[in-house]
């Protein structure tokens, strides 16, 4: 996290004869800022600085806010604070009419480029007959901005994230589906539930198990179902992998691929292949948690689509080894977290749902500590 603050204290300059005083005001925080891709980084709750100018006319101009880039441009984005953020007030000092002119905190959600830095720059300018004059300007650079990301620790003991009912969840045996996520396993038990929609033996399972990766589609149990794992995928704990499975509705082992890395695995053969009914259920769906089974991980990303990724997509998805942030097929999504701008409400955390299904996801039996510093990179 970065801090920087202007000095206290008075500026007085003066321009075309017309005394300024500049009071600068303690001034600006930055709290962790989350990517949501583009290159630009979002920091919620920023404060920007609070101003107050002082000048014998009652017209004066001021207070713009920039970000700009690691290599020095600016993202465009630049705004001055809301009418109604700025305030003018009459004061005599010294026997001289004064106006003025003061900015309150704006906690505007704002956007900087990834690797950059906030600028300030304050210009004053007055406006006398349709004319513009500048008297001063000047830039306060802050930090870089913090590029810190986060995931969520699930201990394998109760704790898990969950997501409200909705009926996008309800895909069937013969709908194509994709799943999508960044694990990173601390222990391992012969079975590890990193995404699950399952009750009753019937829905859908997205596992380790025994260092392989597999998909359960079912309906009663492997009496009525499809489990296809793979083989030589040698998943180990304390490594983040990008886990992936797609399938094709076709109800078959072939229809199944799962993936390593942005790599096609090779299918074993199949666990169970006699699906032939409806894999629909009530429940939630859940990361790190099926039934009374709870997985010992780290989640940073996890999604759903209700589409068939082809292997390049999910290769485009792997990223070299980090988290994508504008995905693939992102029409398609069902299921997105936002792990990274998670928020603790008191007793658990709140993750964004960045598809808009839902309200968000959020925690169960989660400490506050449980929201830390490891990432794919």
């Amino acid at each position: 996290m970065g801090l920087h603050s202007i000095n206290k204290g008075t500026k007085s300059f003066s321009g075309g004869g017309l005394p300024f005083y500049l009071e600068e005001d303690y001034v600006f925080s930055k709290i962790n800022a989350g990517y949501i891709g583009g290159g630009e980084w979002r920091v919620p709750n920023a404060k920007l600085p609070t101003f107050q100018i002082w000048s014998i006319r009652d017209n004066v101009i001021a207070f713009q806010y920039k970000g700009i880039r690691a290599d020095g441009t600016y993202t465009g984005d630049s705004f001055s604070p809301p009418i109604g953020l700025i305030t003018k007030t009459a004061v005599k000092k010294d026997g001289v009419q004064y106006y003025v002119f003061s900015t309150s905190d704006d906690d505007t959600l704002t956007t900087i480029a990834a690797g950059g830095r906030w600028i300030i720059e304050l210009t004053i300018e007055t406006i006398i007959g349709g004319a513009t004059t500048t008297y001063y300007s000047e830039q306060f650079v802050t930090t870089e901005c913090d590029t810190t990301c986060y995931s969520m620790d699930l201990d394998g003991v109760l704790e898990y994230i969950e997501a409200p009912i909705n009926a996008a969840y309800d895909l069937d045996r013969t709908d194509v589906m994709s799943f999508g996520c960044w694990v990173k396993f601390d222990t391992f038990d012969v079975f590890n539930q990193f995404f699950t929609k399952y009750v009753g033996s019937t829905g859908i399972l997205f596992i380790v198990s025994l260092g392989e990766l597999r998909l359960d589609l079912q309906n009663n149990g492997g009496l009525n179902g499809l489990a296809v794992q793979s083989t030589g995928a040698a998943i180990i704990t304390g490594v983040w992998y990008h886990l992936a499975a797609t399938y094709d509705g076709s109800e078959t082992p072939a229809g199944v691929k799962l993936y390593k890395n942005g790599v096609l695995l090779t299918n074993g053969a199949p666990i169970s292949n006699t699906l032939s009914a409806s894999i629909v259920n009530a429940a939630t769906v859940k990361i790190g948690r099926v039934g009374t089974f709870y997985a010992d991980m780290k989640i940073n990303t996890a999604r759903w689509w209700n589409a068939e990724l082809t292997a390049g997509e999910v290769l485009t998805e792997y990223n070299s080894g980090t988290v994508l942030t504008t995905p693939v097929q992102a029409a398609s999504l069902i299921f997105n977290t936002d792990i990274n701008n998670s928020t603790w409400n008191g007793s658990e955390y709140d993750i964004p749902d960045l598809t808009g299904i839902t309200a968000g996801y959020q925690t169960v039996n989660a400490e506050v500590e449980d929201l830390v510093e490891d990432c794919p990179s």
